[in-house]
């Protein structure tokens, strides 16, 4: 058996190439079966004998109607002659890419079978033509899965189509490869594309067509959408798309056009015209009153404008009512709050507000509008606006308004006098500020506050500019005008040969503080008296006062030499010490307490000299501690016994002499020191 298959143009190609190929496959075609022929009756010998032997029509028959691409077709034949050579020629008709030929003979019974494999992309339709030895011929027909589309109601209408890979969802994508096309339009009552298994196609009906309405889908889909989904299968399918005729069942629809200036709640603000428009897609419209065009003028407060109509689908009616107010409210100035000063300043926000009135028949919209300024400056201004139902407006503009809400500055300019270096006046004191203001201006340049009160306390300033506003600064203020306490101590007594000698006082103040706590003076006047010391308080006031002062100056005679001769007596002997006394620049005589009123050990070396006591006294001491006053000298004489006062031997001691106080059986004390003498005691 000899096959040939020939396989024409690619997936895509167009109408024109296919021309090309078709010609090109006929003419081989032509050739192959010459040649064919030539060679099947030489060897078939005697075809007409063998024919002779048939008694019924030679046949062919698929064992299918219909195929999926690339599937096994067998082609059966009958009633062809004994060993008879028969050539089969299989064509794609509709396309004409592909064909295939096969030279096959019968058995001893007139009978054959052939096999031979589809391409794998839609044809639609397959040709098979059977040509024997004898010229007896027969020719059989199939499909590759076809999908045919009719139409009922309305001829032929053009449906797109597309092709997809997902077998019945009529999604992923959009034709498969081999395809020479994946989308495309059909008319109703022919192939729409071969479609198999794993394959969807997606149909889409006009909504319309000859004036008919689409009703659905029937066949091997059932759907009223327009666009349906088919899903391949190894047969070929029909689905129809019913058009019926439109029945009128609606009633006209009215349209109306409004042309005028609208305003706002429902009224406009010029002429208007009311266009009617009626309108019925399936039967004839009667108008039954109003509708057209319809002009209004003059300004209402209410017009109705209406039409109705009728078709043989019903009746209907509209209607509008027309409100027109052409003319503006009025708008007066009521007032502006808060009012300006003296000056025409404010320093807040200022509310203007206007009353409104309408005439037009709309009303107006607000009985009164009102604006607030709130920025600063000068020149300042507001605009109301009075709006009427419709929406026309009016509007007046009030100016000349000036506004500082700003305080003034306020800064320390000088505090007079000035405060010493601790912070502190002693007299009146004078602060003062600066002031300024960028808009309206400073009321005063500056402001003063005089603080006469001692004690600290705030000095206080406030500036004012001319829109009110104000601003205030303190500053502290510590004033002492009060002297300090200067106190003298107790009135001290000093030996002449140590002047001379500082007096302290203490000071103190109540307000400012003194500036230092004491206050000295110096005593050097021999004769003692008075010295003065000032003190003072850190607000720089002062007090001086006299602190008295003694001087005492004594004398010694021997035996006994002053210090700070060092003089040496013997132990348990009566040293007689006789002196001589002034007492702030006089001589003491007579009467007076002079006595010896202490005894302190000392170091030995405190004696520059020393001198030997030549005499002592015959008698014992003294009893207590006085001198007494001996005329005959005259001088003042204490015989000092060395063993009353607890003296021990090789100890130095310094013995004071007082002046003054107090006595208590014959002891004195409480006197001023006046004087003293070194004594050493030895064995």
């Amino acid at each position: 058996m000899r096959q040939l298959e020939t396989k024409t143009g690619a997936k895509s190609a167009t109408v024109a190439s296919n021309e090309i190929q078709l010609t090109w496959r006929k003419t081989l075609f032509l050739i192959l079966s010459l040649g064919a022929s030539v060679a099947f009756f030489a060897f078939a010998g005697g075809a007409s004998a063998m024919r002779e032997t048939a008694s019924a029509t030679p046949s062919i028959v698929s064992d299918q109607a219909d195929y999926t691409p690339g599937a096994t077709v067998t082609i059966t034949g009958s009633n062809w002659g004994a060993a008879e050579a028969v050539h089969l020629f299989v064509n794609d008709d509709a396309g004409q890419s592909w064909s295939y030929t096969a030279d096959v003979r019968a058995d001893s019974a007139g009978g054959f079978s052939l096999q031979f494999q589809l391409p794998d992309w839609f044809i639609a339709t397959y040709a098979v033509t059977a040509t024997g030895a004898s010229g007896a011929t027969a020719s059989t027909a199939f499909t590759d899965g076809n999908v045919t589309v009719n139409s009922v109601g309305a001829s032929s209408v053009a449906i797109p189509w597309a092709k997809y890979t997902k077998g019945s969802t009529c999604t992923d994508v959009v034709g498969p490869p081999a395809d020479p096309s994946s989308t495309g339009t059909v008319t109703t009552n022919a192939v729409a594309a071969g479609v198999a298994g794993g394959q969807s196609l997606r149909l889409t009906a006009p909504a319309t067509a000859g004036g008919k309405n689409f009703g659905g889908w029937t066949g091997a889909v059932t759907s009223s959408s327009q666009t349906i989904c088919v899903a391949g299968s190894s047969g070929s399918q029909t689905v129809t798309a019913n058009y019926t005729t439109p029945v009128d069942t609606t009633a006209p629809v009215i349209t109306k056009t409004i042309t005028g200036t609208a305003g706002t709640g429902g009224w406009y603000r010029s002429d208007v015209t009311v266009q009617w428009t009626v309108s019925d897609a399936d039967s004839a419209v009667v108008i039954d009153s109003g509708c057209g065009t319809q002009n209004f003028t003059t300004e209402t407060a209410g017009t109705t404008s209406s039409c109705q109509a009728h078709s043989a689908g019903g009746s209907s009616s509209d209607s509008v009512t027309i409100k027109i107010d052409k003319t503006d409210p009025t708008i007066t100035f009521a007032s502006a709050t808060p009012a300006a000063n003296a000056a025409g300043w404010n320093n807040t926000d200022v509310v203007v507000s206007w009353n409104c009135a309408d005439v037009g028949g709309s009303g107006a919209l607000a009985a009164s509008v009102s604006h607030t300024i709130s920025s600063e400056g000068t020149g300042l201004s507001a605009t109301g606006t009075c709006e009427d139902v419709a929406g026309n407006t009016a509007s007046n503009t009030k100016g000349g308004f000036k506004i500082d809400k700003t305080d003034p500055t306020i800064t320390f300019a000088s505090a007079t006098p000035a405060a010493n270096a601790n912070g502190w006046n002693n007299t009146d004191v004078t602060v003062k500020w600066d002031c300024a203001d960028a808009l309206s201006g400073p009321v005063d340049l500056s402001v003063s506050d005089v603080r006469s009160a001692e004690g600290t306390a705030n000095a206080s300033g406030t500036c004012t500019d001319i829109a009110g506003n104000s601003a205030s600064a303190i500053r502290e203020v510590k004033i002492d005008k009060t002297d300090p306490v200067v106190t003298c101590p107790p009135v001290p007594t000093f030996l002449q040969s140590q002047l001379p000698q500082t007096i302290t006082a203490t000071v103190t103040d109540a307000l400012s503080g003194a500036a230092s706590s004491t206050a000295t003076g110096t005593a050097n006047n021999p004769g003692g008296g008075t010295v003065s010391i000032t003190g003072q308080d850190k607000a720089g006031n002062s007090k001086t006062v006299q602190c008295a002062y003694h001087v005492g100056n004594t004398t010694f005679l021997a035996p006994v030499d002053k210090a700070p001769t060092m003089n040496i007596a013997k132990l348990g002997r009566v040293v007689p010490v006789k002196m001589n006394l002034v007492y702030d620049g006089s001589a003491v005589t007579g009467t007076g307490t002079l006595y010896v009123g202490g005894m302190t050990k000392v170091d030995c070396t405190t004696g520059t000299a020393t001198d030997e006591i030549e005499v002592y006294a015959a008698g014992s001491s003294n009893t207590g501690n006085l001198f007494r006053w001996d005329s005959s000298g005259p001088f003042w004489i204490y015989n000092f016994d060395t063993s009353a006062f607890k003296m021990n031997a090789g100890n130095c001691y310094r013995i004071n002499v007082y002046y003054g106080g107090t006595v208590t059986n014959g002891t004195a004390s409480g006197g001023a020191l006046v004087g003293y003498f070194l004594m050493e005691t030895t064995r």
